[in-house]
């Protein structure tokens, strides 16, 4: 269901674009009835209207012209004599001026005529002509020089033809994010559907791309571990991630500096400089566009692109970074450069455009996006995510709404009812999942004084979902509006369909239930909860011939449901092994049930505990954890104190098939010797720490040539 579903909003998208926008205003500069490529033949009219008309589309003459009825003549024969001896003039560059009116009046003005009254027309008002360097006025009919008709069209032409180029432009902008993940998309398939490809697939030119492109970080030796200088915190992306910006950056720079037709002597402009910044307007305008549907769709969690490519939301988050730099500087530029054509063509202009409405909501519209990324770099955002999240979601809409508003009357509110569509689908979204999970009432329990264990009912349609993440909102008063990602166990109790969340107490909402159950005995309650989910691409290991799970703290719990998936359902030829990294022996606790259920399977297991004498006197009694299940319902909380030279051995006797090794690990020697032992293809994936997890990559990075076929990390985020 959610795979298919999260495809609507790009159908939802495409015919928000695609629908007209119904302004009736009659300026065919403006495309206030949505755009449509521009043609030299219809540009001729364009060019007509405003040299007789609008000389400056700013200026109150411009603004009355708009509503000029230049087909109309009987009632506004003044009118449709002056554009008839500019079309006739112009027919002497472009035949086919006068045909092209005449289809203009039949569409636009639902007005017929023919070629020959627009001859006579012009005809006959040369006799009565005022000539006249200003707008049409009164009710005589106004004729220019003959250059003036040549320079009119020339203007109109380079103008619709910024247009078309800033249209064509845009939409390989859009193109370009749906062709790279497209791309991946397919690559991805290979994995499910052709295993032969992957042991083909290791090649020592395709492990260099591997070890020096898609795989490497930026710079360094950090891709997943937040790094901070001075108060700036961030996370240096991998090279892949970073030449997909890159590209997409320069194509947008590029875009938005070639292809720039001036015109030497337009009639319009009092200076080329006036000219220019007004086609840099355009362009900045509309390119801009084409930015802002990607940009809302990669922040969702219902991204169909996720679906389709396998990469982590972590993943698109960057790109929606990105993409709202760029779109900041793009509107940036635009209101700029439109500051710079009303101030050229007077202050009284520019004091009355200022107060427009379009004006007004476009201010909004900017004010709202600069503070959205100003406020959105990590060191603000970890002082308070919730009150950073509402602020983004508040200032978001009002962008939406004050852009709309700004563009409402010149044939581009499409893109926003796109924005719109997706968003509205992505929140519609999410409440259909908590609606069809239902509302639950969930046990919450306080373990080991840092780790909450959320369990409840799922539906059964749920499945297995290893790997996958779920979105609670726990419904108290000070927390039902709050909802975070967290990785989930499905059926931790043999015979039960429940899911299990295991959630390390950090600060905010965690905090707040830590501190809740501990003032109640026993450290546990319920709860009633809503659950968004479950998200996220689930990988291919299952078509690998060994898959290796590295775990650090509390990134076990994905770990384990791949593992224990790979184990149960699918059939024998995997080889599956699962390395554990814990402080103490006292946190095997708060997982110590789930891990001893792999002892019939075929899972490998291995924990390291690198402090094993930090724990407390008093931990979890194991020994009365015998070796059957109906025991296991029957365990309860009593502890003991285990001297800490045989927690280790007390630990090994009641968990024989797990190896327990102390100390830190060295990442590289785990992987080196997988890499060596595997006999076929080697999937090796990890999820905890940030450190950790760059530990496993640089690893097998340093491994890829080294095993006898190919060698894939996958790295599974905590949060996404």
């Amino acid at each position: 269901m959610v795979s298919k579903v999260a495809l609507v909003p790009l159908l939802l998208a495409a015919v928000a674009v695609a629908e007209d926008s119904g302004d009736s205003s009659d300026n065919a500069g403006e495309h206030a009835k949505g755009w449509t490529e521009a043609h030299k033949d219809d540009l001729t009219v364009s060019g007509c209207i405003q040299l007789v008309g609008m000389p400056n589309p700013y200026t109150p003459e411009g603004q009355a012209a708009m509503k000029i009825a230049w087909c109309d003549q009987a009632n506004a024969p003044e009118a449709f004599g002056s554009i008839a001896m500019c079309l006739v003039e112009v027919q002497k560059t472009n035949a086919h001026a006068i045909d092209a009116f005449v289809n203009y009046c039949q569409q636009q003005h639902n007005a017929t005529i023919a070629t020959e009254d627009v001859r006579d027309a012009a005809t006959n008002a040369t006799q009565y002509s005022n000539a006249t360097t200003g707008p049409l006025r009164g009710k005589e009919p106004v004729k220019y020089p003959a250059e003036a008709y040549t320079n009119a069209y020339k203007s109109a032409l380079a103008k619709e033809m910024d247009y078309n180029y800033s249209m064509w432009f845009g939409i390989v902008l859009l193109s370009y994010w749906f062709v790279v993940c497209l791309g991946a998309g397919l690559c991805r398939l290979l994995f499910f559907v052709s295993p032969q490809w992957i042991r083909k697939s290791d090649q020592k030119w395709i492990n260099a791309i591997r070890q020096h492109f898609t795989m490497a970080p930026l710079f360094g030796h950090h891709h997943a571990e937040t790094k901070q200088w001075g108060w700036f915190h961030f996370v240096i992306p991998t090279r892949f991630e970073s030449v997909i910006v890159l590209v997409f950056v320069v194509l947008m720079i590029a875009f938005n500096c070639s292809q720039m037709p001036y015109y030497e002597g337009d009639p319009f402009y009092e200076s080329k400089s006036d000219q220019h910044w007004d086609l840099v307007a355009h362009r900045s305008g509309i390119t801009s566009l084409f930015v802002m549907v990607p940009l809302i769709l990669f922040a969702g969690r219902n991204n169909f692109l996720i679906w389709i490519t396998g990469w982590p939301q972590v993943r698109f988050l960057y790109f929606h970074k990105w993409s709202a730099r760029v779109f900041t500087v793009l509107i940036l530029v635009h209101a700029g450069a439109y500051t710079s054509v009303l101030k050229g063509v007077g202050s009284a202009i520019w004091t009355q455009e200022y107060h427009k409405a379009y004006l007004v909501w476009g201010t909004v519209a900017l004010v709202c996006m600069c503070l959205m990324c100003l406020l959105g770099v990590y060191a603000i955002r970890r002082l308070n995510y919730e009150v950073f999240l509402l602020l983004h979601i508040g200032m978001g809409l009002a962008f939406v709404v004050g852009g709309w508003r700004h563009v409402a009357e010149t044939g581009y509110k499409q893109w926003f009812y796109a924005a719109a569509a997706i968003w509205a689908f992505d929140r519609f979204a999410r409440a259909v999942r908590m609606l069809w999970f239902g509302p639950r009432e969930a046990q919450v329990q306080l373990v080991e004084g840092a780790t909450l264990k959320v369990t409840m009912s799922r539906p059964e349609w749920w499945g297995n979902t290893p790997g996958k993440v779920a979105f609670i909102h726990f419904l108290r008063p000070c927390t039902f509006w709050q909802s975070h990602p967290f990785t989930m166990v499905t059926d931790a109790v043999p015979g039960q369909t429940t899911v299990s969340f295991y959630i390390k107490v950090r600060g905010g909402m965690t905090h707040g239930l830590c501190r809740w159950l501990q003032n109640i005995k026993g450290q546990a309650s319920t709860c009633p909860v809503l659950v968004d989910g479950p998200y996220g691409a689930r990988e291919p290991l299952s078509r690998y011939d060994n898959a290796v799970m590295v775990a650090g703290g509390h990134g076990i719990p994905g770990m384990y449901s791949e593992a224990r998936s790979l184990a149960q359902v699918y059939n024998d030829h995997t080889r599956v092994r699962l390395y554990w990294i814990i402080r103490s022996i006292a946190d095997i606790n708060w997982f110590y049930s789930e891990i001893r259920q792999l002892r019939h399977s075929r899972v490998e297991t291995v924990i390291y505990i690198t402090r094993p004498g930090d724990d407390t006197p008093e931990v979890s009694d194991v020994s009365s954890l015998e070796s059957d299940d109906h025991k296991d319902k029957e365990k309860g909380g009593d502890s003991v104190r285990i001297r800490t030279t045989d927690r280790m051995a007390a630990l090994a006797k009641r968990l024989p098939h797990v190896e327990f090794r102390e100390g830190r690990p060295d990442c590289m020697e785990i992987v080196t010797s997988e890499v060596k032992a595997a006999q076929g293809t080697i999937a090796i994936t990890s999820c905890g720490p940030g450190s950790l997890v760059d530990s496993v990559r640089n690893a097998v990075i340093a491994n890829l040539n080294q095993g006898e076929s190919r060698v894939d990390f996958y790295q599974q985020s905590q949060l996404m």
